[in-house]
């Protein structure tokens, strides 16, 4: 899509430097092959486009469905389920380690949830 993009408004932007005016239906010889050559990379768009939407149906019927925290993510948001419950967890998560702590050998879990005794920060809940 990128690259039929690209050939398509880059030599439209050369033939609007050359004299050639816009929505008519006869124009200088001189510049017709750029113009056909426009009229092909604008059909590359449109066929790259088709490929995208294929791609997008074919995913979301038959691709793999993602778990529920595909990235390994250590923030709060991905501990909770999809679709997220009224009540995001059944108590106060305490947090114990940084969202940041991937490499670390030994690091703790960012997040224990549903620790007894647990207790919002001053300020919140």
């Amino acid at each position: 899509m990128f690259v039929g993009f690209n050939l398509t408004f880059l030599p439209m932007f050369w033939l609007g430097l050359h004299g050639m005016n816009r929505r008519v239906a006869v124009y200088s010889p001189e510049l017709q092959d750029v113009n056909l050559f426009v009229s092909a990379a604008g059909f590359l768009t449109g066929a790259s486009f088709l490929f995208f939407v294929a791609n997008m149906a074919w995913s979301l019927l038959r691709g793999p469905r993602a778990a529920a925290n595909p990235w390994g993510a250590r923030t709060l948001e991905w501990q909770v389920p999809s679709p997220p419950p009224a009540e995001n967890f059944p108590a106060p998560p305490v947090v114990v380690g940084g969202p940041y702590d991937y490499g670390i050998p030994g690091a703790p879990a960012h997040a224990l949830l549903g620790v007894a005794g647990a207790a919002p920060a001053e300020g919140e809940g």
